[in-house]
């Protein structure tokens, strides 16, 4: 009949009796859940360890250089430049020969660097 040739292939045989258990059901290709579940990677914390590691990271946090929010020149380089692109400031730049800007520069290098500010290219 129809399907004859599949009977070789197949784990089902037509006199056994059906099993209305969940449990022993067989599917023919079918893995078993337990050997494709991952182990657990690490195992829980006790109390301890929690606040241990709690307070490594607040130690991170507790080291600032100074008390308070971010200064005005902190504000100024943060500030997005579409902001400050047609500003006083910068308009006054425009202005300025390039003479000029070369001589502030060199003053700027004779008078040596502020360590707290960031290098910028000449």
């Amino acid at each position: 009949g129809v399907g004859e040739e599949y009977d070789d292939i197949s784990d089902f045989d037509s006199d056994e009796e059906v099993d209305s258990d969940d449990d022993n059901v067989h599917i023919s290709g079918a893995v078993n859940p337990t050997d494709i579940m991952a182990e657990a990677k690490r195992k829980r914390m006790s109390k301890a360890e929690k606040l241990e590691k709690i307070l490594e990271g607040r130690q991170k946090w507790e080291s600032k250089e100074r008390a308070g929010g971010s200064t005005n020149t902190e504000k100024k380089r943060k500030k997005n430049f579409a902001m400050s692109k047609f500003s006083f400031s910068a308009r006054q730049k425009v202005g300025e020969k390039e003479t000029a800007k070369k001589g502030k520069k060199r003053e700027q290098l004779a008078n040596g660097r502020d360590a707290k500010k960031r290098r910028r290219k000449f």
